[in-house]
């Protein structure tokens, strides 16, 4: 079913029952949170502009026996140590390999978002899911 959607936009609107643990999980805190506390070592990485800001890399490995995941974080290194970027992976066994971004911008900006058109409505994914 993630390959029908792979690409498309997918609205939630905040009545729906799934948008307050979803839009929490988009929190640059609990981003930053689930990478400090993964179990595997962090590792500082490259430094590089992205988004036009100069970065560095904190990297993080976590595997098991079923899963693994591997995320690289780009930090500001000037002014406020703000995220800028998420990248990496994640597999479980037996599983497609699943690409993971985040792009953080605009800091302090107050967002009125509108869904794109033509962006799928949850519901519709819900339903597919059972």
């Amino acid at each position: 079913m993630s390959a029908e959607y792979a690409g498309k936009w997918i609205s939630v609107p905040s009545t729906n029952s799934n948008f307050p643990a979803l839009a929490g999980s988009l929190e640059v805190k609990t981003a930053a949170t689930q990478l400090v506390r993964l179990t595997g070592t962090l590792t500082r990485g490259e430094t590089s502009t992205e988004l036009g800001h100069p970065a560095v890399a904190v990297k993080a490995l976590q595997s098991s026996k079923t899963a693994s995941l591997k995320l690289t974080m780009y930090v500001r290194t000037t002014g406020a140590a703000l995220p800028i970027t998420v990248k990496g992976t994640s597999q479980e066994s037996g599983n497609a390999i699943h690409s993971i971004s985040a792009k953080f911008s605009d800091w302090g900006e107050v967002l009125h978002l509108n869904a794109p058109s033509g962006a799928v409505p949850i519901a519709s994914v819900q339903a597919l899911a059972g």
